[in-house]
This record gives C-alpha cells, sequence and structure tokens, in this order.
C-alpha cells in the first residue's frame, strides 16, 4: 500500500476523529488496529458511523487482540476512548439499527464510501471547504461530501441516491457556488450549507434560473439590504426553484392570508406577506395544498374561525410546516389540561407557537414544575396559566427554575434580608404567572423592586400580591407616573389603576390634572436627575 496514501487519509481521519463525538462510535475499551490496512479500514468505519452515515452491516469489527494504535508511529495524534462496553454496545446497536431501518437500495457500499475517502477530489474538498466553513467540523464535512458524492440532481430538479459516488469538482461546483453564495449580502454561508448542501453539486453561478429568481423575489417581496441573504441563508433553494412554485405560495399568502390578490394588495400587505417569509424562508418550498390543508387542520382540529387563522398564520408561519399528527397531539394535550374548544381556539390565537412545542420536552416537564414543584395546584391551575401565559411552557425548566429562586432571594425587594413564604410566592405567581418569565436579580425587575420599597414605600410582598402586573410595566411609566402623583399630592396605593389607566384617565381621574397637564410635566420630568437614576 501507498504510505503517501495512507498518511494524507489518516491524518484527514485524525481530523475528523478529533471533533467527532466518540461516544456513538463502535469502540472497544482501546481503539486497536493491527496494520496500517486495518487502519483504514477501521478508521474509515469509525469516521462513517460518527458522520451518521449508513453502511451494509458486515462492517469490520475492532480486534480485542491487536495493539494499541498508540504504539503505531504518530499514533498518539488519533483518537482514543476508555468507553465502557455498555455504551460501546449501545452505540453499537444504535447505528446497526439505523442502518438496518433503511431500505438496502438506498445504502451506500461500505467499499465505494471508503474508496471515495481515499481519493484526492475528497481531501480536495475537505481542504477548501474547511477554509471557507470554518465552524463546521472535519466529520461534519466529510458527512456533507459524502451525501454530495452520493446524490444526484435530474434535469427537473429531483434528486436521488447514486449507487456509485460521483465527481466532488471542487472548481467546476464547490467553489464557484460558495463564491457566489458569500457575495450575497447579510448571507451566513455555513447555515446555507447546512440547510441547502445540494446547492454544491451544481455550478450555481450558471444555473439558467438563479439570476431571474433573485430578480423576482427582490421585485415580489421588496427585499433590501440583507433580506436576500436571510432567505438564502435559511432556504437557499429558492435560487433555483420553479417562480411559478413560490408565486403560487405568494398569490395564496396575499388571497388567504391578508384578504386581497396580489394586484389588489396594498403596500401594508406586501411588507406583511414579506415578513412572513422572512420568518420562515422555508414555506416557499411549499406547495399550495399542503398550505390549505393546514387552514383546514387550524379549523378543524383548533376550531379556529377564519379570523384567527389569519393571525395565527401571520404570527407563527411556522404553523405551515406543521405536520396535521403534531396538530393533533398538541390540542390533545391541551384538552387534557381542561381547556375546551373555545379556550383552545383563544390560546392558540395568543401564542400560536404552542402548536410547535414538544409535548415530552416543553409541556409534560413545564406541567409537572407547576404542579409538583411550585405546587400551584391541580391542571384547573395549570390551564388557566395556559391561557394567560402559554409562552411560559416554551422555557426550559432549569430556566424557571432560576427565576423562581431570583424571586426568593431578592425577597422582593433586592437586598436579600426577606424570603417569601411559599403561599405567598404562590398567589404573587398564580395571579400573575408570566413572572416566570422574569429574572428578578437583573435589572429592569431589580430596579422595579428598589422603586417599590424607596420611591412607593411598600413592602413588597403585600404590595407584589395584591398588584401583580406592577412587575410588567416599563419603568419610564412607573417613574414618571408616581412623580406626578406625588407633585399633585394624589395617593399612590392603588398601584394597578394608575399604572393600566390611559394617559388622559391618568390625568383626569388619579392626578387631578389635564392632559396637557401631565404630559408637559413628564417632557420636562424625562430631563431630570431622578429621570435618569431610575432609567438608566
Amino acid at each position: 500500500m501507498n504510505r503517501n496514501y495512507f498518511k494524507t487519509l489518516s491524518s484527514l481521519l485524525r481530523q475528523a476523529a478529533a471533533s467527532a463525538d466518540v461516544t456513538s462510535l463502535p469502540l472497544n475499551t482501546n481503539f486497536i488496529i493491527p496494520t496500517e490496512a486495518a487502519c483504514l479500514h477501521s478508521a474509515a468505519d469509525a469516521l462513517f458511523t460518527a458522520t451518521n452515515a449508513q453502511t451494509p452491516q458486515s462492517l469490520y469489527t475492532f480486534r480485542p487482540e491487536f495493539s494499541s494504535i498508540k504504539d503505531m508511529p504518530n499514533g498518539n495524534k488519533f483518537f482514543s476512548t476508555n468507553q465502557s462496553s455498555a455504551a460501546t454496545a449501545m452505540a453499537s446497536n444504535k447505528a446497526e439499527n439505523q442502518r438496518s431501518s433503511l431500505p438496502e437500495s438506498t445504502r451506500p457500499d461500505h467499499n465505494a464510501v471508503e474508496d471515495l475517502m481515499a481519493r484526492a477530489d475528497f481531501i480536495t474538498a475537505i481542504e477548501y471547504l474547511s477554509s471557507k466553513l470554518r465552524t463546521m467540523s472535519a466529520s461534519e464535512l466529510s458527512r456533507l461530501l459524502i451525501k454530495l458524492a452520493f446524490t444526484g440532481i435530474t434535469s427537473e430538479g429531483q434528486f436521488f441516491t447514486r449507487v456509485s459516488p460521483q465527481p466532488l469538482m471542487v472548481d467546476i461546483t464547490i467553489k464557484p457556488t460558495l463564491e457566489y453564495l458569500e457575495k450575497i449580502p447579510g448571507i451566513n454561508l455555513t447555515r446555507a450549507v447546512r440547510n441547502a448542501p445540494f446547492l454544491l453539486i451544481q455550478s450555481l453561478p450558471n444555473l439558467p434560473r438563479v439570476e431571474s429568481n433573485r430578480s423576482w423575489l427582490t421585485d415580489t417581496l421588496n427585499l433590501t439590504g440583507s433580506d436576500l441573504g436571510k432567505i438564502v441563508s435559511s432556504n437557499g433553494y429558492v435560487l433555483y426553484r420553479p417562480v411559478e412554485a413560490m408565486e403560487a405560495c405568494i398569490q395564496y399568502l396575499h388571497k388567504e392570508i391578508m384578504g386581497y390578490p396580489i394586484s389588489l394588495s396594498s403596500t401594508e400587505n406586501t411588507l406583511k406577506v414579506k415578513s412572513m417569509v422572512l420568518r420562515t424562508p422555508r414555506m416557499l418550498a411549499l406547495r399550495v395544498q399542503k398550505m390549505e390543508s393546514v387552514v383546514d387542520d387550524l379549523k378543524k382540529n383548533v376550531g379556529l374561525v377564519e379570523a384567527q387563522i389569519k393571525t395565527v398564520l401571520y404570527k407563527f408561519p411556522g404553523a405551515f410546516m406543521l405536520s396535521p399528527d403534531k396538530i393533533e397531539r398538541v390540542v390533545h394535550w391541551l384538552q387534557t389540561q381542561g381547556l375546551g374548544t373555545i379556550a383552545i381556539a383563544a390560546t392558540i390565537t395568543r401564542f400560536p407557537n404552542l402548536l410547535s412545542f414538544s409535548i415530552a420536552e416543553n409541556l409534560e416537564p413545564t406541567r409537572r414544575f407547576l404542579e409538583d414543584e411550585l405546587k400551584l395546584g391541580n391542571g384547573a391551575v395549570v390551564g388557566r396559566i395556559l391561557q394567560n401565559s402559554p409562552d411560559v411552557f416554551g422555557r426550559k425548566i432549569d430556566t424557571l427554575k432560576k427565576h423562581v429562586e431570583s424571586m426568593k432571594n431578592a425577597g422582593f425587594g433586592g437586598d436579600g434580608e426577606f424570603h417569601t413564604q411559599e403561599e405567598q410566592l404562590k398567589s404573587f405567581l398564580m395571579a400573575y404567572p408570566g413572572a416566570l418569565r422574569c429574572d428578578f436579580s437583573l435589572p429592569p425587575y431589580s430596579t422595579k423592586l428598589r422603586f417599590l420599597k424607596e420611591e412607593l414605600k411598600m413592602d413588597l410582598v403585600p404590595a407584589l400580591v395584591c398588584n401583580p402586573m406592577y412587575i410588567s410595566y416599563g419603568m419610564e411609566r412607573i417613574a414618571a407616573r408616581a412623580a406626578f402623583l406625588k407633585l399633585a399630592g394624589r395617593s399612590l396605593v392603588a398601584v394597578t389603576s394608575w399604572l393600566s389607566a390611559t394617559e388622559s384617565d391618568f390625568a383626569n381621574r388619579f392626578a387631578g390634572k389635564s392632559v396637557d397637564e401631565w404630559l408637559e410635566f413628564k417632557y420636562r420630568w424625562m430631563k431630570t436627575a431622578e429621570a435618569a437614576k431610575w432609567l438608566q
């Protein structure tokens, strides 16, 4: 075997292995190989497994009787692990299950993959991509190139799996495509490649649709600045997807979501459609039939009416990407928390992202935390929290625990001298569960608590239990209104009332002044040292 061939490939494999997650590799207690040839086979298998590629079941296996790789020249630069046999078996079984779950016709041949990784074009491609996509590990780049080599594209733009790998033409496809992409303002090149890797098997600048697609997207959506870069970073296939398909998607958004065909849509509607596309560029890949099916699911499974559907899809265009099963599972879970059809529709309209939450990772753990750890009552209480502050269910449990601890440590006063009793904390959180979003140890919340004690002269716990929404108002509104009431000689006790009032109602009813007097005072107050103290 040619030593230069071995040296080059083993160097590549060392780089990939160093950045791979060794717990996913089917290794024995030590990484042990007998010869240079075995090293090639074994390391190739390890890299192949690490990059989630699929190989036939008859893989080369590691032999315990072999001498350690550390005994080989430069062997200490390779990777090793002291995995337990149980972890090894688990990783091996997982890899085997992944292989056996694929149709045999789609599994790349192991020998073909091994030959691919030894080829000069593979090594050249790794070196070039490493210089352009610096945040991608060697193992991720290897996985990418294996995928590219075994993927073909028809003249109609359909992808298929190759039996034998195609050449990786760095100078003809990969390099021109990356150079073209990086010139698009606002693009995240690594993200674009991760989300649309098959752009690299074509010479993007030479595709006939690319420039016309760019012009169409720019004109249709009124794209400016970095807008196109944001879209291509998430969905690079828009650069050569047929315009007719994307136009049908845009037309649907204008007519069904905004209420007017594109020919009659106002500038405001165009900006709204643009906003939806910028937030979820992947929906430009959707067929109108898929979009229509989501609308039907929102009607039938969630119980939304037309106006609510438009609100939900504008707030959360990612809903277009959800499957019927996903929507149905979340709705069923909401029903188990005591929410009826009307309440579910209102909750989803208020916070449509809830439809995308995982029951196992978000909804159930949060429910258990609220009921078991915070002792906030039964399912009815959780249901009420879902309706009032549904976004709480999207936060990590560790974050929620940290926020609760900050409330206790601050004593609702910031000086740590008084710790609230469990019942007082429960009362506060049941009245305003949105407080679970807040870290009381950080501004602006710590500033609001200090103002409550120092300027409003109130005991923290009773004041917040009686006025839980206080913490949700901005510091400017709190401090300016309090200063005006003091000047007018009026009571500060009804905190929630004077904070929630409109400008005119606050001036007339609570301060006994005209709204002009109030606004003039506020303008002058904003320039004072007192304002600077509280608003910094």
